[in-house]
C-alpha cells in the first residue's frame, strides 16, 4: 500500500529531495509518495517527490521517482493529486518541463506534448478526466 501526501514542512521537503537526489526548490510546494508499513502507521520507503508552483499557469518543476519506481502507478497518482490541487486552487494550466523527471514518466502522465515538456488545460482535463484527449487540449493556444 502506498500513500501520497502534501509536505507541509520545508525541512522535510529538503530531506526528501536530498534522499532522492534532486534539487530542493524552497519556494515550491511539494507532495511525496511512499510505501507504507503493513500496519500503515509509517513510511517503509520513499517512492518519489513532486515539487510545483501555483498560479494561473502552474508548473510541476520536479517529478522525481526513487530508483526502481520510474514506472510506478504511485508516481502518476501523485502527479494527478497535484494537478487536482492546482485546479482547485484556480490554476488554468499546468506544465511539466522536460527537466521535471524521466521522459517515460512524464509521457505516462498523459498530458499534451509541447515545446520543452507537457501541458494540460485543467478545466478541460477535469471536465471529463477519463475521456481527456491530449490531442484536443487547447492549452497550447494560450
Amino acid at each position: 500500500m502506498f500513500a501520497v501526501k502534501p509536505i507541509g514542512d520545508k525541512e522535510l521537503q529538503k530531506s526528501v529531495c536530498q534522499t532522492l537526489g534532486t534539487d530542493f526548490i524552497e519556494q515550491d510546494l511539494a507532495y511525496f509518495a511512499a510505501e507504507l508499513t503493513e500496519d500503515r502507521a509509517s513510511v517503509a520507503a520513499l517512492i518519489g517527490v513532486c515539487q510545483f508552483s501555483t498560479g494561473r499557469n502552474a508548473v510541476i518543476d520536479t517529478l522525481v521517482p526513487a530508483d526502481g519506481f520510474e514506472s510506478d502507478e504511485a508516481m502518476i497518482v501523485m502527479c494527478r493529486a497535484v494537478m487536482n490541487f492546482l485546479w482547485r486552487c484556480g490554476s488554468e494550466t499546468v506544465t511539466l518541463p522536460d527537466s521535471a523527471g524521466p521522459a517515460s514518466l512524464l509521457k505516462a502522465c498523459g498530458l499534451k506534448k509541447c515545446d520543452g515538456g507537457c501541458r494540460a488545460d485543467l478545466k478541460e482535463f477535469y471536465s471529463s478526466p477519463c475521456h481527456y484527449d491530449p490531442a484536443q487540449d487547447s492549452s497550447s493556444d494560450r
